[in-house]
């Protein structure tokens, strides 16, 4: 049965006790930030026989992919209002004249399938942009940017093509990174932006030990915005299209058990795959043909990984 095990560290738990003794003026979500970790990190494929079983064309939820790996035009990708929000105040920086942007994400929002997509676009509404990603990990802010500068365009002319940077700052627990880099990254466009012209930079935090220092402390003259985890509404409607996305034609869960399957995930996508393929597994190994809310409530006891294996 479906184990939705909470860690006694769970900050759902915890949520009463602590939430009086933080600054009223940050989001709920940003100090919940955490999920305990079952099941698996990483979403497995479903076998063949679990997929012939339920009628699927492949897994309705992908492995993860990295964020330099480019999306197939097969690729299942499920934006929620947040997914929107981002794109549309992104296409406002490309809009405006050269400038320094800062997105903070949450855990399980979908961070990576969105940078993604945005590295394979040549247009933010009616701008068309040339677009770097890099991961920033132990080399310097000059050699940083002078990758950069490499991969996308003029930076320094009026073409009409913007270039546009996306830097996702890691390592991502380490404590003060997050803020030293957001610091650096500033400074060093502060110094250059006289010949910055034609170039949007967008500096990519997620859930870190020192977020919230982050999002306090960013200055006033750089836009920021924030992309916030799924509503459980959202998750409901993503697990039918999941489904659909992979060939299924009947029900494979009752209304109630995509409810619970939804708010079992606590707004996170990731964590939605994981539990849908569970549930499917053992929907095939104890030959259910329609998963209900009590199948999702149940314990399966360590079953799944074994019965993955068998079935593999």
């Amino acid at each position: 049965r479906l184990r939705t095990k909470q860690s006694a560290s769970d900050p759902r738990r915890r949520r009463s006790a602590t939430s009086g003794n933080r600054a009223p003026a940050i989001s709920g979500e940003l100090l919940n930030d955490e999920f305990s970790s079952y099941p698996a990190e990483n979403t497995l494929s479903l076998a063949p026989p679990v997929l012939h079983y339920w009628g699927l064309l492949g897994s309705p939820f992908a492995r993860p992919q990295g964020v330099a790996q480019p999306p197939q035009n097969k690729d299942f990708y499920f934006r929620s209002e947040a997914h929107v929000a981002t794109w549309a105040w992104l296409e406002n920086l490309a809009r405006r004249p050269a400038c320094l942007g800062m997105l903070t994400t949450s855990t399980g929002a979908g961070t990576t399938t969105l940078l993604r997509h945005l590295a394979t676009t040549s247009g933010l509404g009616g701008t068309a942009v040339e677009i770097a990603t890099r991961q920033w990990g132990t080399q310097s802010v000059t050699q940083l940017t002078d990758e950069l500068s490499q991969s996308a365009g003029a930076v320094d002319s009026t073409d009409r093509v913007r270039a546009l940077w996306l830097i996702e700052a890691i390592p991502r627990n380490q404590i003060g990174a997050g803020l030293q880099r957001a610091k650096a990254l500033t400074n060093w466009y502060q110094a250059h932006s006289h010949v910055l012209t034609n170039l949007t930079v967008v500096m990519v935090i997620r859930k870190s030990t020192d977020h919230l220092r982050v999002i306090s402390n960013v200055p006033r003259s750089i836009s920021s915005h924030h992309l916030s985890r799924f509503t459980d509404h959202e998750l409901s409607r993503c697990v039918g299209t999941a489904m659909h996305h992979v060939g299924s034609t009947c029900p494979a869960f009752t209304v109630a058990a995509t409810e619970r399957l939804a708010e079992v995930s606590t707004g996170s996508i990731s964590r939605l795959g994981r539990l849908v393929h569970t549930a499917l597994l053992h929907g095939y190994t104890t030959g259910i043909r329609r998963v209900s809310r009590t199948d999702i409530g149940s314990r399966l006891n360590g079953e799944s990984t074994p019965a993955h294996s068998r079935a593999a």
